[in-house]
């Protein structure tokens, strides 16, 4: 009887081993089709702005994007400022977003885990050819590390521009123009027939790309309009967690990290008022804030007045025994009491980055009395949406402020500025079918 050779056996073996371990790692890059990814940077706001333009840039080429984890705030990579412009050639950008990938993978991998969520959960990416790089845990397909499809960087996007002056540092966040010229970058298969790395594309690193776009490309146009539509689960979700409102305005501010959950520190816990005072003080030394906080209290006073007249004038107890006898028959109509909501003057939402939550919440009715809208439930977000507690109220937070249908209100004109309030505008135009507010800063 002939012997088996050990040396096939062990082939054999070692190839069982890899294949199984192939089946739970990521795909080498070259093994994907044409695909597109970005580095993934900072809090929610650039996120969503990279997502955004890797739709359009990936659509526009004929690629796949590849959509990383949505990282909370405080894990996500900081990119502490730098673009590392410097000279014509850009060998220094370049070394500078390099180290920013690499810097990025070494996050996503070590905590993604416990830090992160799915774009999926979120939006309605129908129509977008997507591919979703999960982190293995959250999506239960795999144990094995985090891996990024991106191990180099390809392309940045951008040109070297030299100061108008001639002296003083280069300029390297202008894409490369036109359009039509950006487009064939990214859709260049046969320098980059798998997965074509770029670095990061949101508005700080790569300014105007939706803007400049947005006249050949219909598609450019709508996201920087509107963004993505929100998943209907989890509208459904939130709808039921939040108080009902008729109607609102709500008004945006973004206080220093130092006073954000982002940075939870000890300094805060010893002193729970302190992001509290700074967050009455701002809205107090807003002119904008300040006209929308003082009209809905002068409406409801008028209003209470005007009431308590009408009751005097009909009658008095037997006026206000009346309706409550109705009320508690259950014959006050739903048409009725819509009709008196519309007299009503519009709730405030506050929306900010002020933390504590709760106690924030109670300097600002304690302050502005009970026009602001209470969210006693907000806490419950992470537990119904399935996602950690930092994204979830997040995301909470810019709904809540989205679905108010009268104009959006920042605080301040660094507000506008935000990422977080330009997240919140394309929402709101998308929920009411109105323009972006005026003088928000293109992300565009």
């Amino acid at each position: 009887m002939p012997t088996a050779n050990p040396l096939l056996s062990l082939a054999s073996l070692l190839l069982a081993l890899l294949l199984a371990h192939l089946s739970n790692a990521t795909i080498p890059a070259s093994h994907y089709p044409p695909s597109l990814a970005y580095v993934s940077h900072s809090g929610f706001g650039h996120q969503l702005q990279m997502l955004l333009r890797g739709l359009f840039l990936s659509n526009a080429a004929n690629r796949t994007l590849l959509v990383p984890p949505l990282m909370t705030h405080r894990a996500s990579l900081d990119i502490s400022g730098t673009k590392g412009c410097v000279g014509p050639r850009q060998i220094w950008e370049y070394k500078v977003k390099t180290d920013l990938l690499h810097a990025s993978n070494r996050q996503q991998s070590r905590l993604c885990m416990s830090e992160s969520d799915s774009f999926f959960r979120i939006f309605d990416f129908a129509g977008h050819d997507v591919k979703e790089i999960a982190c293995p845990g959250r999506s239960g397909s795999s144990t094995a590390p985090f891996e990024s499809p991106c191990t180099r960087l390809h392309d940045t996007l951008t040109v070297a521009k030299p100061p108008p002056s001639g002296k003083g540092p280069w300029g390297c966040d202008s894409p490369v123009r036109p359009c039509a010229a950006l487009v064939a970058r990214v859709a260049n298969r046969s320098a980059h027939r798998g997965v074509m790395c770029v670095g990061p594309i949101n508005e700080y690193f790569v300014r105007g790309m939706l803007l400049m776009c947005k006249a050949d490309y219909e598609l450019a146009r709508r996201l920087q309009r509107h963004g993505l539509p929100l998943h209907r689960s989890l509208r459904s979700k939130l709808k039921q967690l939040m108080p009902p409102l008729e109607k609102c305005t709500c008004i945006y501010t973004r206080l220093l990290d130092q006073l954000s959950s982002k940075v939870a520190s000890a300094r805060i816990g010893r002193d729970q008022e302190r992001a509290a005072r700074q967050l009455i003080e701002t809205l107090e030394g807003s002119a904008a804030a300040r006209a929308v906080l003082r009209e809905s209290t002068a409406q409801s006073t008028g209003l209470r007045r005007k009431g308590e007249g009408s009751v005097r004038g009909s009658g008095g107890r037997h006026a206000q025994s009346d309706e409550a006898e109705r009320a508690a028959d259950g014959t006050v109509s739903r048409d009725a009491e819509r009709a008196r909501a519309k007299h009503d003057p519009p709730r405030i939402e506050v929306v900010s980055n002020c933390f504590p939550f709760v106690t924030c919440q109670e300097a600002l009715r304690r302050t502005f009395g009970p026009r602001v809208v209470e969210h006693p439930s907000r806490h419950l977000a992470a537990q119904e949406l399935g996602m950690t507690a930092s994204n979830a109220e997040l995301i909470y937070d810019l709904v809540r402020c989205a679905r108010c249908s009268h104009p959006l209100v920042g605080a301040n004109a660094s507000d506008l500025m935000s990422s977080f309030f330009q997240a919140i505008d394309m929402l709101h135009a998308r929920l009411h079918g109105v323009a972006n507010t005026r003088n928000v800063r293109d992300i565009r």
